[in-house]
């Protein structure tokens, strides 16, 4: 059965699928899974939202979140929904790696 790590990290797709000594092989596309459009639109605007806690520029690569506290715990809600979500519809056909949020 594949693992897969569920996480959010800035640029990053949220699931990578991992071999059998935890290294990620591949992105793996919330498609891929067999998650629904529905779904899929949800976790592009959830990476969307958490990408925007950073600034990265020619100059500048920096986390803002600091001075986001409300946008933080909408992140952080809307993450722990999605894996709940997740879960319950793949847990029998995938291993999950389900990563903290350290925003």
């Amino acid at each position: 059965m594949k693992t897969i790590s569920v996480g959010l990290e800035w640029g990053s797709y949220p699931f990578q699928e991992l071999d059998n000594n935890g290294f990620v092989v591949d992105d793996i596309s919330a498609e891929e899974l067999g998650m629904d459009s529905e779904f899929c639109d949800k976790i592009q605007k959830l990476q969307n939202m958490y990408d925007d806690l950073f600034v990265n520029n020619e100059k500048e690569f920096s986390y803002i979140g600091n001075e986001k506290p409300e946008e933080v715990k909408k992140i952080k809600n809307i993450y722990l929904d999605l894996v709940d979500e997740l879960l319950g519809k793949l847990n029998n056909k995938f291993n999950f790696k389900i990563l903290d949020l350290d925003i």
